[in-house]
């Protein structure tokens, strides 16, 4: 099972900053974290009409600016500098440069801040998110920083056991107690009628659950799996986000793409959905 090691925390200056901090702080009291990086994405070019007019203001360069700043940020969460917490400035305005950074540092787990007025596709969460190999987690800005319980998202798609790999330490560092989910999607889209959707989910259920206990035995853990049926239009993002949040998750763990997802697909349907829209609950993407 792959340890959470070295963290990426994406800062952009704004009061967000201090939550994600404060968050990752917490997390770093049980995972003991050997490396965190704090990356700060300057998207005007360097050579840009803006920053040409401001740079000679400042008296040094921009990225030492950038870097005082964030680093003040991080002594006024953790207490004082240290050791293992590195500041990363990637001036230039290319994201390409960005998501080759993020991918040659081979972070465990990326975490990026959500505001809510968070767009999806354009943002800079939304690209990187999608051109980046790493793990990603969103943090709404009305989220809390507690782990109690984690949603688990399982279709049985080739993202499922590291899906659950990541739940589990997770869970194992925090105390948290999980809730496996899986949607049972095929009953009503195709079988609407009451008789045959009864025969249909009976049938889907047992095929879930075996595939289930093949994942308890390889992975060895306890914890029963609950079964989602959605309506006829509703999105299956919506029901796994109201299922976690009624009963009372913070945090929803799913994989990148589901098995209905075209291979070509950069991301999921149903992850696109809880990413992008406003929510309470952190999400962790597993790749």
């Amino acid at each position: 099972m792959k340890k959470l090691d070295h963290i990426a925390l994406f800062a952009d200056l704004s009061k967000m900053d201090n939550l994600l901090l404060n968050y990752i702080k917490l997390l770093d009291d049980n995972f003991n974290f050997s490396k965190l990086t704090v990356i700060h994405y300057v998207a005007l070019d360097a050579y840009s009409i803006e920053l040409q007019e401001v740079i000679p203001e400042l008296g040094e360069p921009l990225e030492e600016v950038l870097r005082k700043e964030l680093q003040q940020n991080i002594k006024n969460v953790f207490g004082g500098p240290r050791d293992t917490i590195d500041v990363h400035i990637e001036s230039g305005g290319s994201i390409g440069k960005l998501v080759d950074y993020v991918d040659s540092m081979k972070f465990d787990l990326v975490i990026m801040g959500k505001k809510a007025h968070y767009a999806g596709s354009g943002s800079l969460g939304g690209k990187v998110v999608r051109l980046c190999n790493a793990n990603f987690m969103f943090i709404p800005e009305n989220s809390r920083p507690n782990i109690q319980k984690i949603a688990v998202a399982l279709d049985f798609s080739k993202y499922s056991e590291k899906v659950m790999e990541m739940a589990l330490e997770v869970s194992g560092k925090t105390g948290a107690e999980i809730m496996p989910l899986s949607v049972l999607k095929a009953a009503v889209r195709y079988f609407p009628y009451i008789r045959e959707r009864v025969a249909v989910e009976k049938s889907l259920k047992e095929n879930h659950q075996k595939s289930y206990r093949k994942l308890q035995n390889k992975l060895d853990f306890d914890a029963n799996l609950e079964f989602l049926i959605p309506d006829q239009d509703q999105h299956i993002g919506k029901l796994i986000y109201d299922h976690a949040l009624t009963n009372s998750a913070d945090m929803i763990i799913m994989g990148n793409k589901g098995k209905a997802d075209n291979e070509a697909l950069l991301m999921g349907s149903v992850t696109e959905r809880l990413i992008a829209t406003d929510k309470v609950l952190p999400v962790l993407i597993v790749k």
